[in-house]
């Protein structure tokens, strides 16, 4: 015992010795990061009052934590610290909620178990025909086979978790049956499900393709929506492939917001899809962007002919509190949350900030100049802080020339006449790899907090 423990100790401390001699290669110095600025537009001073968290790893094993403002000039304030441990991704604390989706194509090649539909069966007998080293394609109407679209999908709650695709558990069967009879939506009359099979010649291995016929309409129910300690709140997009309105007259209430309240007893959670019920009566035609619950708070962004709508609603009684025209005439590409604030993004290359405090304004809407800079190929893993009169976007650098991991960032400031500054910050933890080993380059820490931005 006493062998196996000196024997741990002494790799341990070889390992260490490892990362003080691999830090000190990496920037000359575990103590001093430094960034090297290159300024791309603008006024430098756009930036004052800034601030940037920065988290650089290399190996899994070495960590540098850095905070920069402009005011420390070209060198970060940075803590080292190594663990003889791999370091792996944070695990989410969020709950997914109720997450279904429409599935007619789902049990193709498969087993439907327990919830075996007409539809399933004729996927069967159409699988069980090939054989062998052939190829063949089928057609099927759905309206043929079913009524209504079937669902699959996931309820996570705290505590638990159940799947609604292919299972054999009776709770959960019972559960997506109920809730098929809650959210029904008749099929459409003409879609088409074009189906290929490939079987190999020894009859070993399937190619199965699957599609909808691009000249019939096709439609997919998918839900969204968020988790509050006593039920689930969800919604889903009402609209077809070419842009139609499928029939929502049937559902219990009709189409909105629905509720599904559940409860936990004795470390168990209760739920039953057959107490599901609407909550905020919509507009099917309104189409839903997004939903999600801050504070009490209900925001719920939608588009309602050419308006891009925020609707607040209270959490305790379904009351709407405010309606918000955030932009009109345009397309909503984009849309990114952060504290008290989002930034949406919409296809005249626009930038809208909205603020969601008591009530919600638009602050800053302004033309997005930036991602026409060299260098900066914006993409979605932008984080962003705004100030009341300053909008700070941020992003961490890519894979440089030779292989070589950027591990700063890129910042951007907006204000109500545009497009104020834009900056690269390349930082001195830099290290070569060969192109096939992430681990052997410096790189943003992608397994905790890489980047994070503020005004202070």
């Amino acid at each position: 015992m006493k062998k196996r423990v000196c024997v741990f100790f002494c790799l341990a401390l070889a390992f260490a010795l490892a990362a003080g001699l691999t830090a000190g290669k990496i920037g000359g110095s575990r103590e001093a990061v430094r960034l090297a600025v290159t300024p791309v537009y603008g006024d430098v001073s756009a930036i004052s009052g800034a601030e940037v968290d920065f988290n650089v790893i290399y190996g899994q094993h070495l960590l540098w934590e850095n905070r920069w403002s402009p005011e420390m000039g070209d060198v970060a304030a940075s803590e080292f610290r190594f663990s003889l441990f791999e370091r792996h991704p944070e695990q989410s604390e969020s709950v997914g909620g109720l997450r279904v989706y429409s599935s007619p194509a789902e049990n193709f090649g498969g087993y439907a178990g327990k919830r075996e539909n007409d539809l399933d069966r004729a996927y069967r007998e159409a699988y069980e025909s090939v054989k062998p080293g052939d190829r063949k394609q089928f057609v099927f109407r759905i309206a043929d086979y079913l009524d209504y679209y079937p669902l699959a999908g996931r309820l996570e709650l705290p505590g638990a978790s159940m799947n609604f695709f292919s299972t054999f558990d009776e709770t959960a069967v019972q559960f997506i049956t109920r809730l098929e009879g809650f959210l029904r939506i008749p099929v459409l009359p003409d879609e088409i499900i074009e189906v290929d099979v490939d079987r190999s010649s020894d009859g070993a291995s399937t190619g199965i393709g699957i599609g909808s016929k691009e000249e019939n309409d096709s439609y997919r129910l998918e839900t969204s929506g968020f988790v509050t300690e006593e039920a689930c709140f969800f919604t889903f997009s009402t609209r077809t492939v070419q842009g139609k309105i499928v029939d929502t007259s049937q559902i219990p209430g009709g189409y909105g917001i629905y509720r599904l309240p559940y409860a936990v007893a004795e470390g168990k959670v209760q739920v039953d899809a057959a107490d599901c019920e609407l909550f905020f009566a919509m507009d099917p035609a309104d189409d839903v962007y997004e939903m999600f619950c801050v504070g009490g708070r209900i925001y719920l962004v939608l588009t309602e002919g050419e308006d891009t709508v925020l609707r607040v609603l209270e959490l305790a009684t379904g009351r709407e509190l405010s309606r918000l025209v955030m932009t009109s005439g345009v397309r909503l590409y984009e849309l990114r949350r952060f504290e008290g604030f989002m930034v949406l993004a919409d296809s005249e290359e626009y930038l809208t900030v909205v603020t969601l405090g008591e009530t919600p304004a638009v602050e800053l809407q302004v033309k997005n100049a930036h991602t026409e800079l060299k260098g900066f190929n914006f993409g979605s893993r932008e984080t962003m802080a705004w100030d009341g009169a300053r909008l700070l976007i941020a992003q961490t650098l890519s894979v440089q020339e030779n292989w070589v991991e950027g591990s700063g960032f890129r910042l951007v400031v907006y204000d109500a006449a545009g497009l104020r500054y834009a900056g690269i910050y390349q930082s001195s933890l830099l290290c070569a790899g060969d192109g096939n080993n992430w681990s052997d380059m410096c790189r943003p820490d992608n397994y905790g907090p890489e980047l994070s931005v503020r005004w202070k």
